[in-house]
């Protein structure tokens, strides 16, 4: 008997579907831009999402480099090593972070860590290169190295955050945070503060023999090799590459502008390009061309500004506030305005442009989408759109019973939240709403969720107010950690907060789980059926007993961060900050592993916890003749021991593993339960 419960616990093992592989849609295209670099070959642009992506064709295709995967594993791993700047030096691109400086020397292809003993730790904000040497500017001064990196000599510009250098022969140039320009003429040996003291200076650039400033001030000149400065133009600079010279035209970011002068800066002159709210602006002159990248993707233009096009085929980089889907189309919300496939994500077309939608709702057969000038209804599945009230309001959340809409909307002023600020409710399909305020205190709902009678909205600003009947009253409930999404799932309320999930049956008492979620910002929810997803600042993770636990979902996911949630047709869909659409195929997930997974009577003690390399694990069961199964995974999900025994306790050496956030999932016959290990070594 025992041989055949051992063999059952291996085709458990078998049947696991933790590695259930997630695949990136194609697009929606666009995003934000942040950093922009070329050679003779390939324009390099730098996403908000940490991933390179390369064109070959000035810009009009793109493709990322490498899928960003070799950065999680060179850098240690997600979102907490970040990119800052780019330099490309021939077939060398050069990315500064915030642990120093790599280097690839195939076009982005392949990266390594130069060797940053006094470099360790330390954000690079600015670099540049000729041959073997490399000049970076950190936040605590200027290093130089002559052997590529390999060695690295701190210059006597110490303490100063360095934010842009140029380098023309022997004129040496700094750019610094709240210090001004710096110049060197012996190649950086000895610097001279030579002006605009107490200003942020973010790029320098030339134009012959005179030198440009972005500061934090406006635009300024030299025509004495930096020595004196000049302001031409006063305008707040938004970005560190925000400025450039393009046959022999200064194009500089202007808020939300692109503003060009054809003298030397004395006349300015705005563009045409229709950026609307997308005001990060990083610049790049490149074989004739001006590439520009923004919040919204990449544009280019081939007569010096006159007229641009919209560039970003193959640039999966959009920030993908809110999905839905509808009679087999998904929606999804970007930052150009709403998206809509037909094909599971393998196209995407523009049904509405240049809007900022935060909410999508299906009700009654038509789609209603919620955004900053208020709130809008399509009967033709997206086709066609009709405004639908709240024009004054910027609206962030919709939901509905069954019968009525709600909708969160409101203003953040000087002040405070708006005195229009609050929960909407329209019985007429958003022709007329009331405004719901009951004299409470000025919220403003980020996420609403309704059931019957009862309706929740929560808040950024830790409130959670609750409804009983249908709006008309309102009470506070206890202050919660930042409400950043609402889900109502079998007349159960769950909660997305900044500190895991909570769940209700009434809307009025929450519970929270010490689980896998509790320290982790969830940003999304969604429900299968009675699965519940969850998608977080590391990924997605899925819950098969009601919240109580949660396994995470996170093979070709990694460290990346969620934003929203839908299932289409047993797929299910996540929206990024920065990396669009990605899909899931939820086939893929047995339904062995569903039922494993379910906590039962099982218990499994790991002393001591925090451990030091040496785990003891005792299990207590009802039933202790059945073997028992042990495996310990990653907070990735990869599993990382897989161990079997008949003993009722033993001991594992774990020694081998790094310090950090492990789970530990125990199966007996049909009883199974999980726990958290710290390992501190």
């Amino acid at each position: 008997m025992r041989t055949l419960l051992s063999l059952f616990i291996v085709f458990i093992f078998t049947c696991s579907t933790l590695s259930a592989q997630w695949q990136q849609c194609n697009g929606p295209y666009g995003g934000f831009v942040t950093m922009l670099a070329a050679n003779d070959e390939y324009i390099f642009a730098l996403s908000n999402a940490n991933v390179i992506y390369r064109s070959s064709n000035n810009g009009v295709l793109w493709r990322e480099v490498n899928n960003g995967k070799q950065w999680k594993k060179d850098l240690n791993g997600g979102p907490s090593t970040y990119f800052l700047t780019l330099f490309v030096n021939g077939k060398d691109l050069y990315a500064g972070t915030n642990v120093g400086i790599f280097i690839s020397t195939d076009n982005g292809e392949n990266w390594e860590k130069t060797k940053y003993d006094t470099l360790k730790s330390t954000s690079v904000y600015s670099i540049n290169a000729h041959g073997e040497q490399i000049i970076a500017g950190t936040k605590f001064g200027l290093y130089i190295s002559n052997d590529k990196g390999n060695s690295w000599k701190q210059t006597t510009l110490k303490n100063i955050d360095v934010r842009a250098i140029f380098v023309n022969q022997n004129l040496w140039l700094v750019g610094t945070m709240d210090n001004g320009v710096y110049l060197s003429t012996d190649n950086g040996v000895n610097w001279t503060q030579s002006g605009l003291l107490n200003n942020d200076v973010y790029s320098i650039v030339a134009k012959g023999d005179t030198l440009y400033t972005r500061a934090a001030d406006g635009i300024f000149i030299s025509i004495d090799n930096g020595i004196t400065w000049k302001q031409l133009i006063k305008s707040r600079a938004y970005n560190t590459n925000s400025l450039i010279v393009h046959d022999s035209i200064l194009f500089f970011e202007n808020g939300h502008d692109i503003s060009i002068s054809r003298d030397g800066g004395n006349t300015w002159k705005k563009t045409e390009i229709d950026l609307n709210y997308y005001f990060h602006i990083c610049f790049l002159s490149h074989k004739g061309n001006i590439i520009v990248g923004t919040y919204n993707g990449i544009f280019a233009s081939t007569d010096n500004g006159e007229n641009w096009i919209w560039h970003n085929d193959g640039l999966n980089a959009d920030y993908v506030r809110a999905l839905a889907t509808s009679e087999n189309k998904v929606f999804a919300s970007g930052n150009r305005g709403l998206y809509a496939s037909t094909n599971n994500g393998e196209d995407w077309s523009l049904i509405k442009d240049y809007i900022n939608v935060s909410s999508i709702l299906i009700h009654d057969k038509k789609t209603y989408i919620g955004a900053g000038t208020g709130v809008f209804m399509s009967t033709d599945n997206g086709a066609s759109w009709n405004k639908r009230g709240l024009n004054e309001e910027s609206v962030h959340c919709l939901a509905t019973n069954g019968k009525e809409i709600f909708a969160g909307a409101g203003y953040i002023g000087v002040s405070g939240a708006s005195a229009n600020a609050g929960v909407y409710r329209s019985t007429d399909q958003g022709t007329t709403w009331i405004h719901l305020d009951n004299n409470f205190l000025p919220v403003i709902p980020i996420s609403l969720a309704a059931h019957e009678k009862t309706v929740v909205a929560g808040s950024e600003s830790n409130w959670i107010i609750h409804s009983n009947d249908n709006g008309d009253n309102w009470t506070y409930t206890n202050k919660y950690a930042g409400v950043l999404v609402l889900l109502v799932n079998d007349n159960t309320f769950f909660a997305g907060t900044w500190y895991g999930v909570y769940r209700s049956n009434d809307g009025i008492v929450w519970t929270q789980f010490t689980n896998e979620l509790s320290k982790s910002l969830v940003h999304s929810l969604t429900a299968h059926g009675k699965t519940l997803f969850a998608g977080t600042d590391e990924g997605v993770y899925v819950s098969y007993n009601n919240a109580d636990s949660w396994i995470p979902l996170l093979d070709g996911l990694n460290g990346i961060r969620i934003s929203s949630l839908t299932v289409n047709d047993n797929i299910l869909f996540a929206g990024t900050f920065g990396g669009s659409v990605w899909k899931l195929d939820l086939s893929t997930l047995s339904s062995a592993e569903e039922q494993i997974y379910n906590h039962t009577e099982l218990t499994l003690t790991l002393s001591p916890n925090p451990n030091n390399g040496i785990l003891h694990i005792s299990q207590h069961n009802a039933n202790t003749d059945i073997p028992l199964s042990v495996e310990i995974f990653s907070m990735q999900g990869e599993k990382i021991i897989e161990y079997t025994t008949e003993q009722n306790s033993f001991t594992l050496d774990i020694n081998h593993l790094s310090t950090g956030m492990y789970y530990v999932i125990a199966r007996s016959g049909n009883y199974s339960t999980r726990q958290m290990l710290s390992l501190v070594k």
